[in-house]
């Protein structure tokens, strides 16, 4: 699951200060899909320690902003009532989602990565990011003991404001990790074991309703869970599309690729009006379900969890 968040009533995920999750050096990740496009010199927060108001500081700062009327992801920090920022320029089409990732490292390089979550039938999942941005960031990281908010920046006021969309399964390293080490990871879930994660919140226990408010921090032994702000709310995400297939052979005939997940139930005869498999799994929820007949005449029906696109 994920957590739609609207830029309306700043709701956005917050998690209580701790000094793990305020690293001089760190690297963020996560996927998010936008309802609406910020407007002129306007931003959307995405991950911030601390806030954009006078005199404050942003020890991590990930954001997506209409600079003039050019989209641009940017991460970097603030101090002095200053930006240092790295810009990726690229415009996100509303309604499809992208993994992000964005590292800094104190008074050094900071990265900036992107690339398209949806693909079309038949089309690999992504392995790589398809854009990419870095520069110098010539201060060091300045202190802040501030929240850390997902989905939102000032919590109120300022040019950078709370999040219009969903954001999924998003992860806090307190290092610099490779780009190539990201990229090993879009297509497989965290597991909150990996070096150097201080946070992740993939929001599985959505699954699970009432879900409540509470996301639970998955990262080995920290407990940092987020709270749901401002009526936040569950949504479906797109992470199992990549993991965990269970019929190859029925999405091969359904033209679907591979990296999708789903369950297949196998029904013999002719009746098209066969039920539903009567295993319990997840609910469908924004699922699609389809039927086609094998080379045997075997009928099967998947159910594709969270579909990127309808047949």
């Amino acid at each position: 699951m994920a957590v739609r968040l609207d830029k309306d009533i700043i709701s956005h995920m917050l998690v209580t200060h701790a000094a793990a999750i305020s690293p001089a050096s760190w690297t963020w990740t996560c996927r998010l899909r936008l309802d609406s496009l910020p407007g002129v010199d306007l931003g959307y927060g995405i991950a911030t320690k601390g806030t954009y108001e006078s005199g404050d500081t942003i020890r991590i700062g990930v954001r997506y902003y209409n600079d003039a009327g050019t989209y641009k992801l940017q991460a970097g920090v603030r101090t002095g009532d200053v930006d240092y920022l790295v810009s990726l320029t690229y415009t996100l089409l509303l309604g499809e989602w992208y993994a992000i990732g964005a590292s800094l490292a104190s008074g050094g390089t900071c990265s900036i990565y992107l690339a398209p979550c949806e693909q079309a039938f038949g089309v690999a999942a992504p392995t790589a990011y398809t854009s990419t941005a870095s520069g110098a960031i010539a201060v060091a990281t300045p202190a802040n003991s501030g929240d850390l908010r997902i989905g939102a920046a000032t919590g109120g006021s300022g040019s950078i404001g709370g999040f219009d969309g969903t954001i999924a399964e998003p992860a806090l390293y307190d290092a610099v990790i490779a780009q190539s080490t990201l990229e090993g990871r879009l297509t497989s879930r965290l597991t909150g074991a990996e070096t150097s994660i201080v946070g992740y919140w993939p929001g599985d226990e959505g699954w699970t309703l009432p879900a409540g408010t509470t996301v639970y921090d998955r990262a080995s032994g920290t407990g940092r869970n987020a709270a749901i702000l401002n009526s936040g709310t569950w949504a479906d995400d797109p992470i199992d599309l990549y993991y965990d297939a269970a019929d190859t052979a029925g999405l091969a005939l359904l033209g679907w690729p591979s990296w999708t997940r789903s369950f297949k139930s196998v029904i013999t005869g002719s009746d098209d009006n066969a039920a539903y498999p009567s295993t319990a799994l997840l609910s469908p929820q924004q699922g699609v379900v389809a039927r086609t007949n094998d080379a045997t005449g075997v009928k099967r029906w998947v159910i594709n969890f969270g579909a990127i696109r309808p047949l």
